[in-house]
């Protein structure tokens, strides 16, 4: 939904403009391919071939999921993820507001996001500087002018925000990246909305 509103890069396929029995949508920056509508190996397979042209391709299922019939054979990869949810103010942020001493929190506006070291990852996703800071809140932890963290949630779609985090190396196993994830659902409850997030198991 984020990609047909704009709220990230990526792809939309139909098989006729007009009348559509099937389409597909194709997230850029994680190569997650959406499928809806007549499901056709034939054409699943070709589009997987094309978009690997230009990032690798993931495809998404449930334990028992028949579709998985009709994926590609040979996949390089696969992981099984965990899919997490949580209502506006659904538990107590408030233990996980305090940064240690030397450490601060911001509200990423242009200045912070053209200066972060994920800035290539976001234009990825969101396709340009402007659609980031529109669709998309971000929150980062400084040490100075050192990056710790940055957490981020996407456009707005349904009552509900996908929200990432990622925490530079050398500050990770220190709860930067928790801390940095509190104040981001902070800032999602004060606007009225609920978050998701997924990872790897293994993560």
């Amino acid at each position: 939904f984020a990609v047909m509103g704009g709220g990230i890069a990526g792809r939309i396929f139909t098989d006729d403009l007009l009348n559509p029995t099937a389409g597909y949508v194709w997230e850029k920056d994680d190569g997650t391919l959406y499928q809806g509508g007549v499901r056709d190996f034939q054409v699943l397979f070709e589009m997987v071939t094309m978009l690997q042209q230009e990032h690798p391709v993931a495809l998404g299922f449930w334990d028992g999921d028949l579709c998985v019939d009709d994926f590609p054979p040979d996949p390089d990869a696969g992981a099984e993820c965990i899919e997490l949810e949580r209502s506006i103010n659904a538990s107590d942020l408030a233990p996980f507001l305090t940064l240690p001493p030397g450490f601060e929190v911001f509200r990423m506006g242009s200045d912070l996001i053209a200066k972060s070291p994920h800035l290539e990852a976001d234009l990825a996703r969101y396709g340009c500087l402007e659609a980031c800071l529109s669709k998309s809140l971000q929150v980062c932890i400084l040490h100075g002018d050192e990056y710790v963290s940055q957490a981020g949630a996407d456009m707005e779609v349904g009552g509900m925000r996908e929200a990432g985090i990622f925490t530079e190396p050398a500050y990770r196993r220190g709860g930067f990246g928790t801390l940095a994830v509190a104040h981001l659902l902070k800032w999602c409850d004060e606007l009225g909305c609920a978050t998701s997030w997924n990872c790897v198991r293994l993560n």
